[in-house]
């Protein structure tokens, strides 16, 4: 690479200068070689591109589609590409023919006569309509894709046809070996030759707007005007320049090809350009160039593949090698000292630039603390402080000195530097550093953690505040303290890259997710949805009246009053990647460009160019053996069950690569994005007529609708509506016979299905009043087995307690060790099981009770558990336990829609089972937290007793269910199945959390009313 730019620094002058800016595009983007050798451009705007070996392509937005050999293309030595009526592409070859491609399909022509596989050197339109073709054997014409011979009367009936070009509609121009004559059908008539010249001279015949035929010569043009020949004056050219091609622009003026010195572009009046090679064109011989309606010059190389000229007022910073021996690299800030005076800072060092030529080189070996410098900023006194890598240096007369500073400052990389209250501020890798006049360093300020890491992104001096890009949103920075602003705007959390204020007053905001402008209070995103290219912002820069410019990881584009005008590689930048504050409006109103490679300059005093995309175009369709081309209505034959159509826009000097989108009207109503290929594939079709629609757009926002092609595809015999009423005939007296035998059939079997299911809703009807009766039966019994249970369970109690007192006073009677002490504890023991089996039936049936009589009621936990924790405290006690009562007081006052006495219920029935299944000196607790996220109030009764097994806690929940056999000396197990139904009763649930040996869990969880949320 250093050494192609030292090669092109040798062809330069002994300073460096802007240049015009062009594309290049080779290899890498598809062209099949890199030796152009002809160029054409259709009909439809599609650019043709012929090659010396590798055959010829067609650009479009999707790149290049090649033919070559590996297409079956004979022809691949183009020497020449011409358009039939009919849209088929002819194309010449020196030495391999002639083909022809329509569409995406190669044919090529049979040998005939001789002609074979040799000897194509131009094409033209031929006289009465067609393609010339001329030969070494002669001239040929093809139409309608037939290949015929036209016998030339003397002198031409056996010369090579080497150029040809058609005057008027049938006065067709032949130049053969040493004849110059005019063909008009019928007659030949030879032509002079200019003064002093001869027919092997001349390179081609041309012909210009006003119909007037050319004679180039290699140093000279002469133009055929009232029956002779008149020299063309000639324009200021290098010195010993040979001529090459000529093509004529639609307005008349000329493209005259040089060779190895460039391309001259003449312009109105007489006006024109040197696009000399190595400057604006690369440094390569041009063989042929072309205008294609959009004003876009497309120069076809010897080696440097195909180049675009797209935008006349964007030129590019070049740099004499031999002077400076460094390319520029990565230009990372700009700054205009005074008038045609400014410096630049980069991957590569301080580069001075006076008059656009660059003047002045620093880099570390000249005085620099690094030669990756990064910002530049005034030092009001005719120079400027320069941000390195390694800490701050001052560039003043051409001098560059290292400034003393901190040691946090010479470890640090100066990214931003701007002027505000007097003092100058650098952003760096490792925080803020406030500096006075001089560059010595006042105060180091870090970022706090809260608000991010420490490389600064941007700094702006804003309505008498110092704006801060931070790695989190936006901040001031004030008194030494980074103070966060718009905490509720999009940029919160954002990594903010760069800053800037317009005309207007607006504030606008680069950040890691897109473009941001504040004005009249309000953020307003001015991203990729709005159809900025991308979201990656480098830099922002306000250039006036023209709008504001914005740097991203696609090139730049200039907003001005809704518009968006996108300059990338693709027309003539440098790069699409652009740097962090790389961009500067001159006095002149240039755009200065920092770019990876080096700087692009955009002149706005010109007008900045609207770029029109043009509909996509139809390709080609394809399906099931058989394409076809547009524009015209298509039509398919019978059995095709799929199309695929390949479209395209016609324009490959576009900004941006468009969207192609189309739709199958009559199969689908949405449209569908192509693929990078080009190439959309509908299924499902039928016979029946539908509408392809095909539309294009850069951003996504604004549409070009293509012009909508019908497709038909035809219906085979059976699919024809005779066809099909004959046949819907036959099966309809088919189907009618068979229903018929079939009606009497079913009327005979529905007469016995009748009968029968009369018979069986009768018997059922009997059973239902058995079952019935057996219902009602179980209830009364049950409900006075219910009864029955209740009146032994409050009966019981009575004699039970008065047998617990008895034994008490017994036992407290007798002394210490005589017999009668064990037989009264098993006493004691048992009757207060029983006692305890007593009160769960009864609970039991109270919890019934309350269950069918649920009142719902607003309330809050904290009257729920108002007053329960001295109740609960002192049931602890009793045991032996601790309790740790942890009521919310984030909750306390929630409201809750609830039946307060179920819910205590529920609470005490858990609190029970705790104290039951704990061990003394261990601890139990209730706790209440309220879950925002869930809307959700959750209770929780915990103890650290003996815990679950996991495969019983399902279980537990059921009734009549306990966790071991043992438990059953402790209750019925209905507690928890009660628990459960009172909180399913209330819209809630049981949650259940335990490990064995550690403890356990029970969490009541219970929604939050309608009417909060």
């Amino acid at each position: 690479m250093l050494g192609i730019l030292f090669l092109l620094g040798l062809s330069l002058p002994a300073r460096a200068q802007i240049s015009p800016a062009f594309h290049q595009l080779n290899l890498r983007e598809g062209l099949p070689q890199s030796q152009v050798s002809a160029l054409h451009l259709d009909h439809r705007g599609f650019l043709w591109v012929g090659t010396n070996a590798g055959g010829v392509a067609r650009l479009g937005a999707n790149g290049f589609q090649a033919f070559g050999a590996g297409q079956g293309l004979m022809a691949r030595q183009v020497s020449s590409i011409w358009e039939d009526s009919d849209g088929t592409m002819i194309i010449a070859s020196r030495d391999e023919g002639l083909s022809a491609i329509r569409g995406n399909r190669v044919s090529n022509f049979p040998t005939q006569e001789g002609l074979g596989p040799i000897g194509c050197y131009e094409l033209g339109p031929a006289p009465g309509g067609g393609v010339a073709v001329g030969s070494v054997k002669g001239l040929w014409i093809v139409k309608a894709g037939t290949l015929a011979r036209v016998p030339l009367p003397a002198p031409m009936e056996d010369q090579p046809i080497y150029s040809l070009t058609l005057e008027g509609h049938d006065r067709l121009w032949l130049m053969g070996r040493t004849t110059l004559a005019v063909w008009d059908g019928q007659k030949l008539e030879t032509r002079p030759l200019p003064k002093d010249r001869r027919v092997e001279d001349i390179l081609f015949l041309r012909r210009d707007a006003r119909g007037r035929v050319h004679a180039l010569f290699s140093n000279a043009i002469h133009r055929w005007e009232r029956g002779r020949w008149v020299e063309d004056p000639l324009p200021p050219l290098p010195p010993g320049a040979r001529f090459t091609n000529l093509e004529f622009r639609s307005s008349g003026e000329r493209l005259l090809s040089l060779g190895d010195d460039g391309l001259w572009v003449e312009g109105p009046g007489s006006t024109g350009r040197l696009h000399a090679t190595g400057k604006s064109l690369p440094l390569d011989k041009v063989n042929v160039a072309l205008e294609d309606p959009r004003g876009v010059i497309w120069v076809g190389t010897d080696g440097s593949g195909l180049v675009a000229l797209s935008r006349p007022n964007l030129g590019v910073l070049n740099l004499d090698l031999r002077k400076f021996g460094t390319a520029l690299g990565a230009i990372m800030s700009i700054l205009e000292l005074g008038p045609d005076h400014l410096l630049l800072t980069g991957s590569q060092g301080l580069y001075e630039v006076r008059e656009d030529h660059v003047v002045g080189h620093w880099s570390r070996r000249e005085g620099l603390p690094a030669t990756s410098t990064w910002s530049l900023v005034t030092d009001n006194a005719g120079g400027a402080f320069i941000g390195t890598d390694v800490g701050l240096a001052r560039w003043s007369r051409g001098r560059v000195k290292t400034l003393e500073s901190s040691p946090a400052l010479r470890r640090s990389g100066i990214t931003a530097l701007t002027w505000h209250g007097g003092n100058l501020f650098g952003g760096s890798d490792r925080g803020l550093f406030e500096m006075d006049s001089q560059g010595r360093v006042l105060s180091h300020h870090r970022v706090p953690t809260h608000l991010g890491s420490n490389p600064i992104g941007a700094l702006l001096s804003h309505q008498g505040q110092l704006l801060v890009g931070l790695s989190r949103g936006l901040a001031r920075f004030e008194h030494g303290q980074f103070i966060p602003l718009h905490t509720e705007s999009p940029l919160t959390g954002q990594v903010i890259s760069a800053l800037a204020e317009d005309s207007r007053g607006r504030l606008w905001v680069g950040a890691s997710r897109g473009l941001w402008v504040f004005e009249g209070g309000i953020w307003k995103s001015a991203g990729f949805r709005e159809g900025l290219p991308d979201d990656a912002i480098s830099f922002i820069r306000d250039l006036r009246e023209h709008g504001v410019a914005i740097g991203h990881g696609r090139g730049v584009t200039i907003l001005k009053e809704g518009r968006r005008i996108n300059l990338t590689e693709a027309v003539g930048l440098l790069s699409n990647e652009t740097n962090t504050a790389s961009a500067f409006l001159d006095r002149r109103n240039r755009l200065w460009i920092g770019m990876v490679s080096g700087v692009s300059v955009l002149d706005l005093n010109s007008p900045l160019p609207v770029e029109v995309l043009p509909p996509p175009e139809l390709v080609e369709a394809t399906w099931p053996e058989g394409h076809a081309t547009g524009p015209g209505a298509i039509v398919i034959p019978p059995g095709a069950t799929f199309v695929e159509v390949a479209l395209d826009v016609p324009h490959g000097a576009l900004s941006l690569r468009p969207r192609i989108q189309a739709r199958l009207l009559g199969l689908e109503s949405e449209y569908q994005e192509l693929p990078g290929d080009g190439h959309l594939q509908f299924r499902g079709i039928s016979p029946g007529s539908y509408q392809l629609q095909a539309r294009a757009s850069l951003d996504g926002l604004k549409w070009v609708d293509a012009a909508p092609i019908r497709l038909r595809i035809t219906p085979a015999w059976h699919q024809r509506w005779a066809a099909r009423a004959l046949l819907g005939l036959a099966l309809l007296g088919i189907l009618v016979g068979f229903f018929v035998l079939r009606y009497n059939a079913l009327a005979r079997e529905a007469h016995a299905l009748e009968a029968a299911v009369e018979d069986r809703t009768l018997a059922i009807a009997r059973q239902n009043r058995a079952l019935e009766q057996a219902h009602d039966q179980i209830r009364r019994t049950l409900e006075s087995r219910m009864r029955l249970l209740d009146t032994l369970a409050h009966d019981l109690r009575s004699p039970l307690t008065s047998i617990m007192l008895a034994a008490d006073r017994v036992r407290d009677g007798l002394p210490e060790g005589t017999d009668l002490q064990s037989p009264l504890g098993v006493l004691d023991h048992e009757s207060r099981r029983i006692e305890g089996l007593l009160r769960g039936l009864l609970n039991q049936r109270r919890s019934e009770a309350m269950l069918e009589s649920l009142q719902l009621e607003h309330t809050t936990p904290r009257e729920l558990l108002g007053g329960l924790e001295g109740v609960l405290r002192i049931k602890a006690e009793a045991r032996d336990l601790d309790l740790v009562f942890e009521p919310s007081e984030v909750s306390a006052f929630q409201a809750l829609r609830v039946d307060p006495g179920a819910l205590q219920q529920a609470l005490f029935n858990l609190f029970e089972n705790s104290l039951k299944f704990t061990p003394p000196g261990g601890r139990v607790g209730v706790r209440s937290r309220l879950d925002p996220a869930r809307r959700e109030w959750r209770l929780t009764v915990w103890d650290t007793g003996r815990g679950i097994p996991p495969e019983s806690v399902e279980a537990i929940l059921q009734p009549f269910q306990q966790a071991s056999t043992l438990d059953s000396a402790q209750g019925w197990g209905l507690g928890l199945s009660i628990v459960r139904s009172l909180l399913e009763a209330q819209g809630g649930r049981l949650e259940v959390e335990s490990e064995l040996g550690k403890g356990s869990a029970f969490t009541i969880v219970l929604p939050l009313p309608a009417e909060d949320l």
